[in-house]
């Protein structure tokens, strides 16, 4: 019982970082979505804003002067 509890705990371990919530942008294309994003005309300010930032939790990488 035990054995198959700690093989399913590594067996998930082991595929969680596949998760499509796992995922990074770097600071370069971080900047390219974020003009493309103020660029476009189907958001309204605030959901730009809003988009920016979660897009910011996802940088791998520091990013200096955006979101500043």
């Amino acid at each position: 019982m035990i054995t198959a509890l700690l093989s399913f705990g590594l067996t998930f371990a082991h595929v969680a970082p596949k998760s499509p919530y796992h995922w990074h942008i770097t600071c370069t294309d971080f900047k390219k979505r974020v003009l493309a994003l103020q660029a476009d005309p189907n958001f309204t300010n605030y959901q730009k804003y809003q988009l920016a930032r979660y897009l910011a939790t996802k940088l791998d990488e520091p990013c200096k002067g955006v979101l500043s």
